[in-house]
């Protein structure tokens, strides 16, 4: 009658119950590397990772694709079953930032930032501002006068549209 069981349930994790699992919220990479989150400071980005198993991880400026260049990568050791944070300095390519991961079993990951110092996406910045504050003073200086004058011209005048 166990071996029936066995047979029909699945196996239980060794992990205790109630405790969270370390790969909850995570994107697979391969069958033993999960990216857990992908952050950009500045021109620093900042990836955590976690592992089944011990591994390396290599890290690199996909920068160099486009602007041509030596593709530096560094290689970073994975601890099983905790969460380790990475970081590598990228290069500013057209108001993005790239980066690839790669794991020991070959497989690729980009990775791409947006620059939330450029116009309009992200978080508001000083350019931003004085962009919509030109664009509405514009609009009142230029667009203003031209409306009333318009406004002016035809009042009391009934005119042909044909």
């Amino acid at each position: 009658m166990a071996v029936i069981g066995m047979l029909f349930f699945p196996a239980v994790s060794a992990q205790e119950p109630g405790e969270p699992d370390v790969k909850d919220g995570c994107e697979t990479l391969d069958e033993t590397v999960y990216l857990c989150d992908a952050t950009l400071e500045g021109d620093t980005a900042h990836f955590e990772i976690v592992a089944t198993d011990e591994t390396t991880v290599a890290l690199g400026d996909s920068s160099v694709f486009i602007e041509g260049g030596q593709v530096e990568v560094q290689e970073f050791p994975i601890e099983a079953d905790t969460r380790t944070t990475i970081s590598i300095e990228l290069n500013e390519y057209d108001g993005y930032y790239g980066a690839f991961l790669a794991t020991e079993d070959g497989y690729f990951h980009p990775e791409v930032f947006e620059d939330r110092r450029a116009l309009l996406p992200g978080q508001p910045s000083t350019s931003d501002i004085w962009i919509s504050v030109g664009t509405t003073a514009f609009l009142f200086v230029i667009g203003g006068p031209i409306a009333y004058i318009g406004v002016r011209k035809m009042r009391g005048e009934i005119r042909r549209v044909f």
